[in-house]
């Protein structure tokens, strides 16, 4: 038996003795090198030679083995005839040797020969394949690494056709033909199941990753594949799509290698993309990634390729046609992932300049529809592909829709003028011109400007166009001239062409910006990431809508999300601190003055954060000084006070910008440039406010800055635009700069009161010492104007106003000196630790002692917290002195509170000033948020204010006041939270809005309670206003988040209030419940809900809540044990089932339930609708019938109340004229065969009898009435307190042979409750209720054979009607108030 072959890590290790002795190595090398060519050719003609002779399996032998091995070594030097010669001999080999190794196998199949026979044949067959294979493919790959073999084979087809016949070498010697004949040799051995003939079964891992690597290895060869068969090729990418169901990997693989042939071999996947194709429809979404992918690089490598043949190009943009139709289809693909490769490989083909005009407007309306995808991976490549598609658009830098339109307009005139045919298709331009089939517009408009640069593209150049149109000006109404130039009217059309698509173009990009506006609120960082960076590369084309939309991003500054911010922050540097410090500034300005009110607080922390980094440097602060100060050229007052803004916002990180120029404030803030703008004031007291320290420190209380600001809060110098705003300021600026501003805000409020109420007329005067009851403060004053008729109103509400703000930063400075009060005295306390902790001495060591024992002493005294409670106490007393004084002193805010509550109370005088109104109800707020007892007495007031107003600005107000007392005094407010929350149904969109803010700001900082009120809140998801509606949404995404999600433990609440509001339509409670159902994510949650709500069915019995409360569990998230939990609540609302839209909505969770369950899941779900089926089929079947009963006997009711109603007649007349009718009545009750047992139906009999008895004998009587009861089958005795029957009457009902017995009549066969006997019944309890009278009967002749009346009774106790004679009872005549209430039969 030979040795073992064991494949080597390089073939020189063959050469080395192993330590094995089984293992085959050569023994003795032939130097080749050496040899000449002849003896080269001669030696392996020999080794040709005994391989044919011999065995197949010789390739085993010593000598064999050695010369083989050391002509394969030295493939390389060996003469291509050698080469041939050598190849071609061990490729005939190793067939054979596959043929046998065939039979090999069968043989070990069918066992019939000897086992150990067997295994040696083994031994060599598996010795033989690795030896030819590992020498085949060692050839191949040094073939493919030497670059002289080809050179070689020239020379060799060059060289003469006798020389070649000598040499036997074939003239059709062709490296390429020989190389695939090896390959299909190779393959043909790896297809026989080569296991079964190695050892232990198993194929020699280095010898399957030798043959992998070197196939690889040709692979990577440009020659070897661009030679390979179609048809090869075909059958090697064929692999069945179900194969990558669920091999992930495996997919994953093959799309990698499919992408990689598309880089390198583009021409020969384009002629076999078609046996991909069916990847498209599979299951496997990855290999359709892969394909999309595919078709994306074909597009750029091989279609963009032109043709030398006009027959090609056809061809070539079918081709191109058909693999952009396949990208849009699968645009639309089920998957996300393919559906995001997609938009990648579209912006790919942007970069690569592999997207036509004609397609451009296509591909950018499929990205803005896109942006709407539900998934977060979609949309941010949509995002992508926009700034991709703008970044790479060919119509020019500048985007203005106005801008195309007009351009468009005049060139398409001017086309009209050029081509007569036009002016009678009214200008309209030929189909075969439009965006969609013009293939490369952009070339022809390159043309016409003669300028390759994209942007000449966008704006056609005037001149070319003035040039032909003033060439002959006379011809150009005719047409004659210019019907033979084609050119220049191609070239119009053309251009007419690119300028549509280009107006297409902007619009679409345009109508992106609502939809931008959105996913700067999503929740998704990626989508608010990617709305910002698209919105920066709108800006910078300049797109219409893009300005509105980066304020809108500014906000997000204050995100708590470091991304968002970070590239908020990123998009202000790029698009406002790029250029010159005159052009920053400039900017910055602008940027400023178009801002509103909230977007200035976002400016300013942008220019916070810039100044903090540096980036807005000192050259760009003494531009914009330039600008306030007017040295700058051309500079309006606008920009002075744009200027002021900005260094306002530079000043609030570093007051020291301030300190040079405070003059200047001073000089132009408050000068004649503050009646040319208005809010210039303003922002001067802003500026002043933002002082250093040390600046403060400079400014004395004689400084002029203070009657500059007195003058400015108390005369009328300023616009009534701006005072209250520069008045506002002005008040912080004092307070924040004087050195007492209680004392001068005093003063001011004396002076401006005088002035106010010089001419007012009153009871008695009252100075700022004056005494004034506060428990008057909302009564009867005497010292309150009665007449403010004779009052400036203007003046009135600026003192108003001035007064209330100064009341309230009073309070906040009172805080203010409180709490450095307590930093003081904290920074003592850490002060003294620190020299405890460096005692310099002996004597300073024992102080330190003993001052720490005094403070340990006073720390368990509870010293310290004497003195807290002392500051509170003192702060305590010092609000509340603002407004209600001390004891009997009230101060003067004090006495401008009664006047303020009476203005409120004024209907007549606030609807001749609105401006006062206004004034009046916000001084009303402010106070109340500084003293409890005054908003205790005036809650009622403000609350009445903010119902009843006329104005949307005062209820507004008033809301938001309402926040701010429920965060101040909270107790107060618990009682009114039913009024705040009716707020949110105001009319007004504004005073909803701020309703829902203030609201979702109390909530969510856990300043009121949660309760079932939010439901409140909840009707406005589906808000007619947008902004509302977003802001709801909002609010109950965040109050999920907080601890174990608030919303589980109200739903309930919220759908039982809905469900039974009527202003609720039901498609708006379905997508209010959607929506909240999705924030209850948690599976024992989904559990508890489930349970509740099954449980809510057996509290109510109204149809619209069982509806609403099966459509909420139909609209849950199913797992085994939840479903398990709503079938084990089965009989909490079976009886619901009767109701077919509860029965929907439950079949509808089945449904839905059992589309992606298991098996577990199913078996519930299956047992679960049997239950529903079955008993809503039962419910239907009893429903049918009792309503089939009912009808029929609200028929036979309506007979016996219409035969009553005939008794009740003639009895009248026979009491009237004292006579009896003959005929008989017939009082035997009708008997419904139909009606159904356990029905449900109370059915009952009451038969009353007044017989005629003899007044004589009997002068009282007493009728007695039995009742029948249809579910114990019983009568029961009820007494009526009527008159008395005589027992000569019942002797004679006894005796009658005409009675009927009704005791052997069934309870289910006697008359339902809407039975006439029901109704007498009822009647008769009516009287006996009423105690009715008693009434006496007129004496008849019972014996007189004409009158054949009869009557019958009960007797009292628990006897039965008896015997019934069916004829006509005599009536007796009643006398009594209520008479009319009893029946007579």
């Amino acid at each position: 038996m030979a040795p073992r072959f064991r494949v080597p890590a390089v073939i020189e290790d063959l050469m080395r003795p192993p330590d094995d002795e089984d293992i085959l190595h050569v023994h003795d090398v032939v130097e080749v090198e050496t040899l000449s060519p002849g003896e080269i050719h001669q030696l392996v003609k020999g080794l040709a030679t005994e391989l044919a002779d011999k065995d197949v399996l010789s390739i085993e032998e010593q000598s064999l083995f050695d010369q083989c091995y050391s002509l394969v070594r030295d493939f390389k030097n060996l003469e291509p005839p050698a080469r041939g010669m050598l190849m071609d001999s061990l490729c005939t080999n190793f067939v054979q040797l596959n043929a046998s190794t065939s039979i090999l196998i069968q043989s070990l199949e069918d066992c019939s020969e000897d086992p150990l026979d067997l295994l040696h044949q083994c031994r060599s067959h598996s010795n033989a394949v690795q030896i030819y294979a590992y020498f085949l493919m060692y050839m191949l790959t040094t073939d493919e690494e030497d670059p002289e073999p080809a050179a070689e084979v020239s020379v060799g087809r060059g060289a003469p056709k006798g020389r070649s016949r000598k040499k036997h070498v074939p003239q059709a010697w062709d490296w390429g033909s020989l190389r695939t004949r090896c390959v299909k040799v190779l393959s043909g051995a790896v297809q026989n199941d080569l296991h079964r003939i190695f050892e232990s079964h198993k194929v020699d891992e280095n010898f399957v990753a030798f043959l992998a690597k070197a196939a690889l290895k040709m692979m990577e060869s440009r020659e070897i594949m661009d030679k390979a068969e179609s048809k090869d090729c075909k059958e090697a990418l064929y692999i069945d799509p179900s194969n990558f169901e669920r091999d992930n990997a495996g997919a994953d693989n093959v799309g990698l290698f499919l992408e990689e042939l598309g880089v390198r071999l583009p021409k020969l996947m384009v002629m076999n993309l078609s046996v991909l194709m069916c990847h498209l429809d599979g299951k496997s979404y990855k290999m359709r990634n892969s394909l999309v992918k595919l078709i994306g690089t074909l597009l750029v490598k091989a279609i963009k390729e032109t043709s030398d043949s006009e027959s090609n190009e056809g061809s070539r943009l079918r081709n191109e046609q058909t693999l952009l139709n396949i990208l849009i289809e699968r645009s639309r693909d089920t998957s996300a992932h393919t559906r995001k490769h997609v938009l990648r490989t579209w912006a790919y083909l942007c970069k690569e300049h592999a997207v036509s005009i004609g397609h451009w407007n296509l591909v950018s309306d499929l990205a803005a529809g896109r942006l709407e995808d539900n998934a977060a991976i979609v949309r941010k490549s949509a995002l992508q592909l926009l700034g991709t598609l703008l970044e790479y658009n060919p119509f020019g830098p500048q985007l203005r829709t106005a801008a195309f339109e007009a351009t468009y307009e005049k060139y398409k005139e001017k086309l009209g003028t050029m081509d007569p045919r036009r002016e009678d298709e009214n200008t309209e331009l030929d189909p075969s011109l439009t965006e969609d089939n013009v293939e490369r517009p952009e070339e022809d408009v390159e043309e016409v400007n003669n300028d390759s640069d994209v942007e000449a593209a966008s704006v056609p150049v005037d001149d070319d166009i003035d040039a032909l149109t003033t060439a002959a000006p006379e011809e150009l109404t005719t047409g004659s001239r210019f019907a033979s130039e084609i050119g220049g009217l191609e070239q119009t059309r053309a251009l007419v062409a690119s300028l549509e698509a280009a107006l297409r173009f902007s619009k679409c990009i345009a109508s992106t910006m609502p939809m931008l506006g959105q996913l700067l609120a999503s929740s998704t960082i990626g989508d608010v990431d990617g709305a910002i960076q698209l919105l920066m590369v709108c800006r910078q084309f300049d797109v219409d809508g893009s300005e509105l939309c980066i304020r809108k991003l500014m906000p997000l500054v204050f995100s708590q999300e470091s991304v968002i911010s970070t590239a908020v922050d990123d998009a202000f540097k790029t698009l406002y601190l790029k250029g010159g410090p005159s052009e920053i500034a400039t900017s910055l300005v602008q940027l400023t003055l178009e801002a509103s009110l909230g977007d200035l607080a976002s400016i300013e922390a942008l220019v916070g954060k810039s100044m903090m980094r540096g980036d807005i440097t000192p050259g760009t602060l003494s531009a914009l000084w330039n600008i306030f100060t007017f040295n700058a050229p051309t500079v309006t007052p606008d920009q002075c006070r744009g200027a002021l803004a900005v260094l306002c916002m530079a000043a609030k990180s570093n007051p020291k910008i301030l300190r040079s120029n405070i003059q200047n404030i001073l000089d132009v803030g408050f000068g004649r440039w503050a009646n040319d703008d208005v809010m210039l004031a303003r922002y001067a007291c802003i500026a002043l406010q933002r002082l250093s320290d040390e600046d403060r420190m400079n400014i004395r209380a004689s400084h002029k800055i203070f009657s500059i600001l007195s003058n400015l809060i108390i005369e009328p110098g300023l616009p009534e635009v701006c005072v209250y705003s520069a008045a506002e300021q002005a008040l912080n600026a004092i307070y924040e700069l004087h050195p007492t501003p209680e004392t001068f805000s005093s003063t001011i409020l004396i002076k401006f009161s005088q002035e106010v109420f010089e001419k007012l007329p009153t009871n008695s005067g009252h100075s700022e010492q004056s005494v004034v009851s506060p428990d008057n403060s909302d009564g009867d004053n005497s010292s309150l104007p009665h007449d403010f008729s004779s009052i400036d109103a203007e003046k009135l509400s600026r003192f108003l106003f001035v007064a209330a703000h100064i009341a309230l930063k009073h309070l906040v400075y009172i805080e203010s000196c409180v709490k450095r009060l307590r930093k003081q005295r904290g920074d003592k306390e850490k002060a003294a630790a620190n020299a405890a902790s460096e005692p310099e001495g002996i004597e300073d060591h024992k102080q330190v002692d003993h001052a720490d024992e005094e403070e340990n002493i006073s720390k368990e005294l509870g010293l310290n917290a004497s003195e807290d409670a002392k500051l509170d106490d003192i702060v305590e007393h010092a609000e509340m002195e603002i407004v209600s004084g001390v004891k009997n002193r009230t101060f003067l805010i004090g006495a401008i509170a009664p006047i303020v509550v009476k203005l409120c109370k004024a209907s007549a005088v606030m609807q001749q000033n609105p401006k006062l109104r206004s004034s009046a109800v916000l001084a009303l707020c402010k106070l109340m948020a500084i003293d409890a007892n005054f908003c205790e007495r005036n809650l009622q007031l403000l609350f009445t204010i903010a119902r009843n107003s006329s104005e949307d600005a005062i209820r507004s107000n008033c809301v938001i006041a309402l926040g701010d007392l429920a965060l101040r005094f909270p107790n107060l407010l618990e009682p009114w939270l039913d009024h705040m929350y009716a707020r949110v149904h105001d009319s007004s969109v504004s005073v909803r809005k701020n309703s829902v803010l203030v609201l979702s700001h109390l909530i969510l900082n856990d300043m009121i309670k949660v309760k079932g009120h939010i439901s409140e809140l909840a009707i406005h998801v589906e808000d007619e206003d947008q902004r509302i509606s977003d802001l709801v949404k909002l609010f109950f995404h965040e109050l999920s988040k907080k601890g174990n999600n608030p919303i589980y433990n109200l739903f309930p609440d919220i759908l039982s209030r809905l469900s039974c509001n009527a202003e609720v339509s039901q498609d708006s409670f379905y997508t209010i419940m959607q929506f909240l159902m999705a924030t209850i994510k948690k599976c024992k949650q989904m559990e508890g809900l489930i349970e509740k709500l099954c449980n809510r069915f057996l509290g109510t019995s109204e149809s619209r809540q069982w509806q609403s409360l099966a459509y909420c569990l139909s609209q849950l998230t199913y797992t085994h044990s939840s479903l398990r939990k709503l079938s084990d609540s089965f009989k909490c609302y079976e009886h619901a089932l009767v109701d077919d839209e509860v029965f929907g909505h439950l079949k509808a969770l089945i449904i839905k339930t059992r589309k992606l369950a298991k098996a577990e899941l199913k078996l519930v779900s299956n047992e679960l609708e049997e239950k529903l089926v079955q008993c809503h089929n039962e419910k239907k079947e009893q429903e049918t019938a009792t309503l089939k009963a009912e009808t029929h006997l609200h028929r036979t009711g309506a007979m016996q109340t219409q035969e009553n109603d005939e008794l009740q007649n003639e009895a009248e007349k026979a009491i009237n004229g004292n006579i009896v009718k003959e005929e008989p009545l017939s009082l035997e009750p009708v008997i419904s065969g139909n009606t159904p047992q356990g029905a449900g139906l109370e059915i009952s009999s009451l038969i009353r009898v007044l017989d005629v008895a003899d007044s004589h004998s009997s002068p009282a009587h007493e009728l007695w009435a039995d009742d029948l009861n249809d579910n114990e089958n019983c009568y029961s005795e009820q007494r009526l307190k009527n008159p008395k029957i005589s027992k000569t009457t019942i002797e004679e009902g006894e005796k009658n042979k005409r009675s009927v017995v009704l005791n052997n009549v069934s309870a289910q066969d006697l008359p339902s409750r809407s039975s006439p006997s029901i109704k007498l019944k009822k009647e008769a309890e009516g009287v006996d209720d009423e105690a009715s009278t008693c009434s006496q009967v007129s004496e008849v002749d019972m014996d007189d054979p004409d009158l054949d009346a009869a009557s019958t009774c009960s007797q009292v106790g628990d006897e039965r009607i008896g015997d019934l004679d069916d004829a006509s009872s005599t009536c007796s005549e009643v006398i009594g108030s209520d008479s009319d209430l009893l029946d007579s039969s």
